[in-house]
């Protein structure tokens, strides 16, 4: 059985930042994930990880600010 080392980032919680975020592409670890539906989310958004199909495509949904405790 391979283990899925992406499967740590599920429940991640991030802000989105010129540092992390560009293009619709989440940069975590060094590590480019494509987002889906980029188009939902701009620079400031707090975001949660909600999956991670292979290493390529990450479902996030929205956060807010009382998540970053």
């Amino acid at each position: 059985m391979a283990y899925n080392f992406d499967n740590r980032l599920k429940q991640e919680i991030i802000t989105l930042s010129d540092d992390n975020y560009t293009d619709g592409m989440l940069k975590i670890n060094g590590i480019y994930y494509q987002v889906n539906n980029p188009s939902k989310f701009s620079m400031g958004d707090t975001v949660i990880i909600d999956d991670v199909i292979g290493n390529k495509v990450m479902l996030v949904e929205m956060g807010d600010n009382d998540d970053l405790i």
